[in-house]
Formats: C-alpha cells, sequence, structure tokens
C-alpha cells in the first residue's frame, strides 16, 4: 500500500539522511523521486521529469500519480537486487553461464569446488564491467614494460600475477611486480573495450595514477614515469 507522500526541501547543505535520522522525523527511508538541478539531463532523468510534469495542476492525476511513484520504487528495488546479484553472484547464477557458454553441449547439473574457483571470479569481473584481458594482451603488456624497463632494471626478476585488487575485490588486474621486494610496477584490467593502466607515480610507495588507453602501444607515452619509478623502488636486494 501507499503512504501519504511526504515532501522536503534540502538547502544549506542539509542531506536526506539528516532528515530521516531526527528523532522527529516524518520521511521515509528512501526517496521515490530525486532530481539533482546540477546533474540534470533531460534524457537520463526523463522519467523523473515525467513524474514531475504530473504534479503540475494540468497534469494532475492522483490515481496516475501514485501508479507512477509504485513503479519507480519497483524499478529501484529490480535494480538494487540486480546490483547485489552481479556483485555476489552464487552458484545458480554461474551455473546458467557456464551451461550457456562453455558447457552448452554438455550441461552441468552443480557447481564443484573446483569450477567455483576457477571461473566465479572470471564471472565477477564480467559483471562489474571489469574484464580478464586475454593472454595474448597480457602478454603484449609484460614485453611493453620489459622494453621500458630494459636498461633501468633487471627485466628477468620482473613476475605477473592475475587477481584482485587490494582495494576492490570485484576488479580483477594483471599486475606486474618486482620479485625482490613485491613493488608493483604496473597494473592492467578492462572495462568497457578499454584498456585501465596504474601508472607509477614516483611520489607514492606504489602506482596509483589510472589511465584509460586505446591501446597498449600507447604505454610507451608514460615510459619516463615508469623509469623513475623502477630506479626509486626496484633495486634488488643482495
Amino acid at each position: 500500500s501507499l503512504r501519504p507522500p511526504k515532501q522536503v526541501s534540502l538547502k544549506n547543505r542539509l542531506t536526506w539522511n539528516e532528515f530521516i535520522k531526527s528523532p522527529t522525523s516524518v520521511m521515509d527511508e528512501q526517496p521515490y523521486m530525486e532530481l539533482n538541478l546540477y546533474d540534470l539531463d533531460l534524457k537520463r532523468h526523463s522519467d523523473v521529469i515525467n513524474e514531475l510534469i504530473k504534479l503540475t495542476k494540468e497534469h494532475f492525476d492522483l490515481q496516475q500519480i501514485q501508479a507512477g511513484a509504485q513503479v519507480i520504487k519497483d524499478k529501484a528495488a529490480f535494480i538494487v537486487f540486480k546490483n547485489t546479484l552481479f556483485q555476489t553472484p552464487g552458484d545458480s547464477l554461474l551455473l546458467t553461464f557456464l551451461n550457456g557458454t562453455i558447457y552448452a553441449n554438455k550441461p552441468l547439473e552443480n557447481i564443484t569446488d573446483e569450477l567455483r574457483n576457477k571461473y566465479l571470479p572470471l564471472l565477477k569481473s564480467v559483471l562489474s564491467g571489469s574484464g580478464y584481458v586475454t593472454e595474448a594482451e597480457q602478454a603484449k603488456f609484460d614485453q611493453i614494460i620489459t622494453d621500458i624497463l630494459g636498461n633501468v632494471i633487471d627485466t628477468k626478476k620482473l613476475l605477473t600475477y592475475n587477481g584482485p585488487a587490494p582495494a576492490n575485490e570485484e576488479e580483477y588486474w594483471h599486475r606486474i611486480f618486482f620479485k625482490d621486494n613485491n613493488t608493483t610496477i604496473a597494473w592492467l584490467r578492462l572495462d568497457n573495450d578499454k584498456y585501465v593502466v596504474w601508472v607509477p607515480n614516483s611520489t607514492q610507495t606504489y602506482a596509483n595514477d589510472e589511465h584509460h588507453l586505446d591501446s597498449l602501444e600507447q604505454l610507451y607515452g608514460y615510459a619516463e614515469a615508469f623509469q623513475d619509478y623502477a630506479k626509486k623502488h626496484c633495486t634488488s636486494q643482495s
């Protein structure tokens, strides 16, 4: 059932949370409609704008407004569920993907620990938009970094690792690091068909500048940054 609508005007840097946490609050925990006038886009916010138009005197229809509010709430619930499902996919979703692709000719009945360990990280990566780079792309990336650092450090001591980023387990990266002190030199992943690369910043402990590249050859444009970083942080230990 729909409760009577409640309205609030947020100003003077007050936030919605400050209203719902107030002891005298009568606000819903989540507003059914939000519109940021500082980020107004007629296409992206067309649904909300259309709902606001219905509130004008010329277009006011209580039943239509109630129905529209419920649709917006239902849509928000669907989005939250989708995000939760994609962020923490379980065996059932993994089984659906495997049977629709790799095991299409011989569908699986259940997920084993081996399959879970092998494919669940990949599924998380795909659903989050943080895709794995192919082995060929990894090899090309490794070769370019090796070329850049060839006259700076012993490149035979460069190793690679594929796995989640330290700060975000939903993002899977191909990482190159210096084995003597485990210092990361470069990170690589895919995001919407763009190569996402963390280029070293010599003032920091490790790489922290993210760049979106159309091709891996663009890495040569950051050669000086990689070289300066390697000189400072990738010295061999006796």
